[in-house]
């Protein structure tokens, strides 16, 4: 047994495996962070995010490349991997959320700065908060899906994930409804501040939950390995080279499109903040039925089938928008916006799921330091770069409002074919065919 001592936290533990009940705890306790991350989540990423951001005067490029920080930032996943080596993965990822939420701290002061200063502070420490706020989480990201595998069995993994993922969306979602309902009858600024700091809150308390997790001593050797020993034994055979390529399409499948529709109806049909985070809502909803569905087949029909009819569900999502009315239709938009949420939520479970079932437990660590890193890389430059700089260059030419934002969309049909065509070639690992997954379907029952 090794023990450790972080100066954060307290002296941990590392046996050379865990026994059933700590497996036992540390879902126990996973499960928790998971509650309460759904409401420091629910108050600081995406639609709360970009309307506080689009309330502070930045701008639908800026607010672009915000969105995509969360991608951006997986290089800085690499001081998660020395820390891990060190530390362990619990203690890692606790570290990692506290400074997180120190760093949006950054974000609630902002708009006292533009009245002393300028509008310029406001974008920087808005811009500045949000990236710290990305590059905390990481760099403790890196320990959340190897903690999952040390504390399940193979047997049992789809559906704690699915579990996991469905409690997030439900805290989330009740949050989210809690925001909206105040927003509806004030939305002031400072209501928005008082929003940011609830999830600061939360995400500080949830840090010391994460801290009590067990594991073992695996993950420390596995990320005491060189990356050039994970990045090489990755592309060394062809289904974790090939998982690599569906990572890195799958994320940039749902940054190109998600975080886009928000801005669309805000910015091209120009509904309430009230509106915008009904719509949030039932991304939120998609979520929780897709976490739900998943629970119930993922450990049968496995990853990759469903992975394929998830990216075809963003297509359909993405023709609506290239092709939207002029006049705004609620009941479409709505369900846009939950098939959106089912798809993403599907897409994000079923890429841990494969990689749990394709990477022995012994690599984890590095492995997805470089699926994290490479697909984040790949998803933040297609949200910054491409789905922003598309956006600044169709404003060039003069496309305003929703014919900007159905063009943008148009393109965006374009790249999704190819990314389809990418996850297509994931290996399958005793995977249902997709014509089988959809019989489940037909009649309900069987489901």
């Amino acid at each position: 047994m090794v023990k450790t001592k972080s100066r954060f936290l307290k002296e941990k533990n590392f046996a050379l495996s865990l026994t059933l009940q700590e497996k036992a705890e540390g879902r126990r306790l996973y499960l928790k962070f998971g509650l309460l991350n759904g409401i420091s989540v629910a108050c600081l990423l995406e639609s709360i995010l970009i309307l506080y951001a689009i309330r502070n005067g930045l701008s639908a490029p800026a607010v672009a490349v915000l969105a995509s920080f969360v991608h951006l930032s997986m290089p800085f996943m690499v001081a998660g991997k020395t820390m891990v080596s060190r530390i362990g993965l619990a203690q890692t990822w606790a570290l990692g959320w506290f400074f997180r939420y120190v760093s949006a701290s950054l974000m609630v002061i902002a708009p006292q700065a533009g009245k002393a200063v300028s509008q310029q502070a406001v974008t920087t420490l808005i811009m500045a908060g949000a990236f710290g706020f990305a590059l905390f989480r990481s760099i403790g990201s890196i320990a959340a899906t190897p903690l999952a595998g040390e504390i399940t069995d193979p047997a049992e993994r789809g559906i704690f994930l699915s579990g996991f993922t469905m409690r997030i969306n439900i805290t989330h979602l009740l949050t989210m409804l809690l925001i909206a309902f105040i927003l509806k009858y004030s939305d002031a600024l400072w209501i928005y501040q008082l929003i940011l700091i609830s999830g600061c809150i939360a995400g500080f308390y949830a840090s010391t939950v994460l801290a009590g997790i067990p594991e073992s001593s695996a993950p420390r050797i596995s990320a005491q390995r060189p990356l050039s020993y994970s990045l090489s034994g990755i592309w060394k055979f062809e289904k974790t080279r090939r998982l690599l390529f569906a990572w890195c399409a799958g994320f940039v499948a749902f940054t190109l499109i998600v975080p886009f529709m928000i801005i669309s109806v805000k910015n091209g049909y120009g509904v309430s903040d009230f509106t915008v985070l009904v719509f949030s809502a039932f991304l939120l909803i998609g979520g929780i039925l897709s976490a739900t569905i998943n629970g119930f087949i993922a450990d049968r029909a496995g990853p990759r089938s469903l992975l394929i009819l998830y990216v075809i569900g963003l297509f359909i999502v993405t023709s609506y928008w290239a092709f939207s009315p002029a006049d705004f239709l609620m009941v479409p938009a709505l369900l846009s916006f939950f098939t959106a949420g089912f798809c993403k939520t599907g897409i994000i479970i079923c890429l841990s799921h494969a990689f749990l079932n394709v990477v022995e437990d012994s690599h984890r660590v590095g492995s997805i330091l470089i699926m994290r890193i490479l697909s984040g890389v790949a998803a933040g430059i297609s949200g910054a770069f491409l789905g922003g700089g598309i956006l600044y260059i169709l404003g060039i030419f003069g496309l305003e409002g929703l014919p900007l934002y159905r063009t943008y969309f148009q393109i965006m049909l374009l790249v999704l074919f190819f990314l389809l065509a990418v996850i297509r070639r994931l290996k399958p690992q005793r995977d249902w065919s997709v014509k089988k997954v959809l019989g489940l379907l037909f009649p309900p029952w069987e489901m």
